[in-house]
């Protein structure tokens, strides 16, 4: 028998066990999570099985590499130790680690597709980073001590069950034979890992059926390393000069001038014929509101009351998009007013220190700035972005232990962070300053855990024989009870606040950072991005429905606009106001962004893809609207350059601020 063959046989007989649980792990779990989209993953029959073809190809790329530290502790073993009481210990030992670690991940795998409908991506990244933040949230969500001694006595149980083919053996292998395996099994993990480029598991226009293409450990790795993509370097591109004479006409205006005539500068004079308003503005971006949550959007589970009464009394937009599906991605569309670059928001990106935002304007026209947040400003790069952006930061470490009511693993309850926020603007107000106040809640996010007794039972009611349990504790820790807290908060705010000497001075903004879910049939799928935008100001700004297509990145210089205030802008975003607006909106999932218009998508993404998406439906390049197309590059291929096109500058407009 040859070196190798004897050599490829011990190690088989040795591995086997680690091979076929790790691979059936992979399939099962791909099963569970198709069985959980519903079936939305199945467009043809060949997708029945799509995903689980390309998937096992990755699942291999994942194996390979993961083979290869145990193959070391085989070929450096010595000969007389192979077999023996040692080896065995450490051979069952490992195997309980290994199917400890594949449980693990499974439940994690299942919990964050329940969280985020997609396997392992940049957010887990994020949460492996800010692991107080999330073990605190993980901890208090989910039974972790029970969940851990499952897992732990399962991995024993597989072992003991395994316990013959996993006794170690000894053999009579060569070195060199040994040395010989590792050599191909590190060939083989190279080339299997270079094959399964990223578009194995894109080639269907279904987000479902791509995504149970992937495998969880190996989507976890790539986008560890890919938190920031190049656009000119992996998104189509067009002429520069082209570009920067578009953008330009995109952000014009009937009342905007622009300052030079300098390619692809967007600063422009916004001159507003009417005296401004002087008035205070609170802008509440809140965790996860979905616009289905709202019963204005159709809910009949009365989730809102607060906000559906607010609308009817308000400036109300029923058609805005989020920009993206995090936090940061929602602070940095109505703080920046930019479209949504590819890769990691700018808030976590190094060099956005200083830029043109919605505070610097108000701060350049006398306004006390400060951003509020009930967590830990660390998280994402809160605190130092709107630090360094001239904002006075208070989070959850600047509350005093009296200020806190109630807190859990994400911060403060919004009660608490609401209440600071009073007290912030009654300093302010007593100072004789203007303020503006950005406030950013958290309670609508798992564990959804609250203060007791603020919320009564979903649908007016409970089951009968509560007990001892609180009508919180019966609605608590489900998304339903989070968004019914944050809606009471919000009440109780406003009540508040209509008791203070400046309330009818002041503007306040509601509306949410992303939805729950961004889940959908395609790629970006513009309902799953729907939030509504509510304007408050019951002295001086009269109650309307504004139903056009309206954008996140809009809030900004609509609220500026709302207060006739005249200003130089940088901003990307226009004033939503009026009777008239751009009808348009940005998307993103991270690695692809979008342009909405009407019922068109144009969708851009690495490797310079271009999709198009009408009523839903993908449609050919001939069919999709190259002028949409041509629009939504210069948007993003000028917005690539935000460091520079978005640098800071003076808000005063030549000849005085206009107030």
């Amino acid at each position: 028998m040859s070196v190798v063959k004897l050599a490829l046989q011990a190690w088989l007989r040795r591995f086997w066990p680690v091979i076929a649980v790790f691979l059936i792990a992979q399939a099962l779990i791909r099963a569970i999570l198709a069985i959980k989209s519903g079936g939305a993953f199945i467009d043809t029959p060949w997708d029945i099985v799509r995903p689980f073809v390309i998937g096992l190809w990755f699942d291999l790329a994942v194996l390979l590499l993961a083979l290869i530290p145990g193959t070391i502790y085989w070929a450096l073993l010595p000969a007389s130790w192979r077999g023996g009481r040692a080896d065995r210990l450490a051979t069952y030992s490992g195997f309980v680690f290994v199917a400890f670690a594949i449980g693990f991940t499974m439940i994690g795998e299942v919990l964050f597709w329940n969280e985020f409908t997609s396997r392992f991506n940049f957010i887990a990244v994020d949460y492996l980073v800010y692991t107080r933040e999330v073990a605190g949230n993980i901890w208090e969500s989910y039974p972790v001590g029970k969940l851990l001694a499952a897992l732990i006595a399962a991995a024993v149980l597989l072992a003991w069950l395994l316990r013959n083919p996993l006794r170690a053996q000894p053999d009579n292998v060569s070195y060199r034979g040994r040395a010989l395996v590792i050599v191909g099994l590190a060939l083989a993990a190279f080339l299997v890992n270079d094959t399964p480029k990223t578009n194995w598991s894109e080639i269907s226009s279904n987000a479902y059926a791509n995504e149970l293409s992937e495998n969880g450990y190996y989507s976890l790795v790539r986008a560890f390393f890919r938190n920031e993509i190049d656009y000119r370097r992996f998104y189509i591109v067009e002429d520069e000069q082209k570009v920067n004479a578009h953008i330009r006409e995109l952000v014009a205006s009937p009342n905007a001038r622009f300052t030079t005539a300098n390619p692809g500068d967007v600063t422009r004079d916004i001159i507003h014929s009417a005296p401004p308003m002087r008035k205070n503005v609170v802008l509440v971006t809140i965790e996860s509101l979905s616009a289905d949550f709202m019963a204005h959007f159709g809910n009949r589970s009365s989730l809102t009351p607060n906000l559906d009464a607010l609308a009817d009394q308000s400036v109300f937009f029923t058609n805005m998009l989020a920009t993206g599906t995090r936090t940061v991605r929602g602070l940095e569309a109505v703080t920046l007013s930019v479209p949504p670059t590819p890769g990691q928001s700018i808030l976590r990106r190094p060099g956005n220190e200083k830029l043109f935002s919605i505070g610097s304007v108000l701060r350049d026209h006398g306004y006390d700035t400060t951003f509020l947040y009930g967590g830990d400003g660390y998280f994402d790069n809160m605190n130092a972005f709107f630090g360094s952006n001239g904002y006075k930061v208070i989070d959850q470490k600047r509350f005093a232990p009296s200020e806190v009511t109630f807190s859990n693993a994400w911060g403060v309850c919004d009660e608490d962070l609401f209440a600071r926020a009073l007290k912030e603007a009654d300093a302010s107000f007593a100072s004789g300053r203007k303020f503006f106040q950005h406030v950013m809640t958290v309670s609508n996010h798992r564990p959804f855990t609250y203060p007791a007794g603020r919320i009564a039972p979903p649908h007016g009611g409970g089951p009968a024989g509560l007990g001892d349990r609180t009508l919180a504790k019966y609605v608590e820790q489900t998304r339903e009870g989070g968004v019914r807290y944050t809606d009471y908060a919000i009440g109780k705010f406003l009540e508040q606040a209509r008791a203070k000497p400046w309330f009818q001075d002041t503007l306040f903004v509601f509306l949410a950072d992303h939805t729950a879910s961004s889940a959908g049939r395609i790629e970006v799928d513009p309902s799953a991005y729907h939030i509504p935008a509510i304007f408050y100001a019951p002295g001086f700004v009269a109650p309307r429905q504004i139903d056009r297509l309206v954008s996140q990145i809009d809030i900004a210089p609509t609220i500026l606009g709302a207060l006739r205030l005249s200003y130089r802008s940088r901003f990307i975003g226009q004033d939503q106001f009026g009777a008239d607006g751009p009808a348009r909106a940005f998307i993103s999932n991270y690695q692809k962004v979008a342009l909405v218009r009407s019922d068109e998508i144009a969708l851009l993404g690495p490797r310079r893809d271009v999709k198009g998406f009408v009523g839903g439906a993908p449609v050919r390049d001939a069919g999709l609207d190259k002028a949409l197309l041509f629009d939504a590059i210069t948007y993003y291929q000028h917005a690539s350059g935000w460091q520079t096109r978005f640098a800071g500058t003076t808000s005063i407009p030549q000849g005085g601020p206009g107030d």
